[in-house]
């Protein structure tokens, strides 16, 4: 029997949240700061997915910025 691998996006999400609950704990803002730690997790997960291509977003936000 083959086992399935697990979606990278669901593992970081997974590990930002545990991470985020270890360092915060309790409160609005570190509700917030939670929610921060988890966000970065998935796009972690995106990034290592191959999902997300960080130099292309880079270097749309350069030329962006050169526009101006």
């Amino acid at each position: 029997m083959r086992g399935r691998a697990v979606d990278p996006k669901i593992v970081g999400v997974i590990l930002g949240g545990v991470i985020g609950a270890i360092l915060i704990w309790g409160g609005v803002l570190e509700a917030f700061l939670l929610l921060l730690c988890i966000f970065g997790g998935w796009v972690i997960g995106k990034i290592v997915a191959g999902e997300l291509d960080v130099v292309d977003l880079y270097q749309r936000y350069v030329s962006n910025r050169r526009k101006r």
